[in-house]
């Protein structure tokens, strides 16, 4: 077998809350062994991975805890390190999305996509807070799943029955934060990777 170059990643969890034994088995275990494998088959393997320091899932559980997204993906990505390590998972380099080369580097390739046409801008219909004077994104948003009438669906998923919809579909929705029934919807301009033209 002729010796490969072979970069490994896992997907990146977000440091909102302690990874649970399904974040392992789905992501860095299969991942790890890979690795290992690549590396006792003698390819120069480099298995990378890391926190996922963005998403509203940091930012709900901020401000559910009274800290700010800094304060609570600092103390996570901590605790994801130990457990990793304590798993020997063989990581050879576990990073986090809040560095600034990352920032940087996510930035030029967003202005190289831009710039080849690659980006279409659409109206989403977005629920929005008037107490928190917001649009809510889905984990910002909660109400009763259409399908299976489970009472805490988020607005993109219900957790009871794995069904994917959008917010306007929920029934009786709130303000996942200050529990406001009050929400109101609005068409919103967002930006879309052009699918059509990426696929070939």
């Amino acid at each position: 077998m002729a010796r490969e170059k072979r970069l490994i990643t896992a997907a990146l969890p977000y440091t909102n809350n302690v990874p649970h034994l399904g974040n392992m088995v789905g992501s860095h275990f299969p991942a790890d062994v890979f690795a290992r494998y690549s590396r006792l088959a003698g390819h120069e393997t480099v298995f990378v991975g890391g926190s996922d320091d963005h998403g509203t899932a940091i930012e709900v559980a901020a401000q559910k805890s009274g800290l700010t997204t800094k304060q609570v993906c600092t103390h996570f990505h901590k605790i994801h390190k130990d457990i990793y390590k304590w798993f020997q998972i063989s990581y050879d380099n576990f990073s986090s999305t809040d560095r600034q080369i990352h920032h940087k580097n996510a930035n030029k390739m967003l202005k190289q996509i831009h710039k080849n046409g690659y980006i279409i801008e659409k109206e989403l219909r977005m629920p929005h807070c008037p107490s928190c004077k917001r649009d809510l994104a889905d984990r910002y948003i909660e109400g009763t799943c259409p399908k299976c009438k489970y009472d805490s669906a988020r607005g993109d998923m219900c957790e009871n029955c794995s069904t994917l919809h959008d917010a306007t579909k929920l029934i009786k929705p709130h303000c996942a934060v200050c529990g406001s029934k009050e929400i109101t919807f609005h068409d919103r301009k967002h930006l879309f990777f052009d699918l059509r033209k990426l696929s070939p």
